[in-house]
């Protein structure tokens, strides 16, 4: 039977656009490393809509809310 294992990482990292991410995986049995893309897709959240929003709506530019 092979033997078989399973890492996980995970990376924080402040997001400010779209974007594609490489995974690269390497170990001394692998002739070359293993590839793998991803496309990362930023979004606004609720918050932040809403507070643009409110920013727009004022005639000076600011908001009331703070």
């Amino acid at each position: 039977m092979e033997n078989f294992f399973t890492v996980s990482s995970n990376l924080s990292i402040p997001a400010g656009r779209s974007s594609v991410v490489d995974c690269l995986v390497s170990v001394s049995a692998l002739k070359a490393p293993l590839k793998s893309s991803i496309n990362l897709t930023v979004e606004l959240s609720q918050f932040e809509e809403s507070q643009r929003s409110s920013y727009q709506s004022q005639p000076n530019g600011y908001s009331e809310h703070g």
